[in-house]
């Protein structure tokens, strides 16, 4: 499901817990980008059980913003991954159940 808009992920207002493993972040993470540079959430993927309920799983479509410091063209984009979360740990999670 993609939105209609991004969600934007601003890293001063949506704080990470502090038990969040930062250290152990890849520097070519999605996760790392969005922390560092701010982002926004533009969609997910919802995955079903055998009997065609929601999983828990969910996956996040993310876009970093651009990386000043990467070379042009690479530097006016923004960086896009994916995240594995559930949707019990969301607080859009209601939403999701009414798509």
């Amino acid at each position: 499901m993609l939105f209609g808009a991004d969600l934007e992920l601003d890293p001063s207002v949506f704080g990470w817990p502090n038990t969040f493993p930062f250290h152990e972040l890849s520097s070519f993470g999605i996760v790392g980008d969005v922390l560092g540079r701010g982002g926004y959430l533009t969609g997910m993927v919802l995955l079903a059980t055998g009997d065609g309920h929601l999983h828990d799983d969910v996956i996040w479509l993310l876009a970093a913003n651009p990386d000043p410091t990467q070379p042009r063209p690479h530097s006016l984009d923004r960086i896009r991954g994916a995240v594995r979360g559930w949707r019990r740990a969301a607080d859009l999670a209601p939403l999701a159940v009414l798509c």
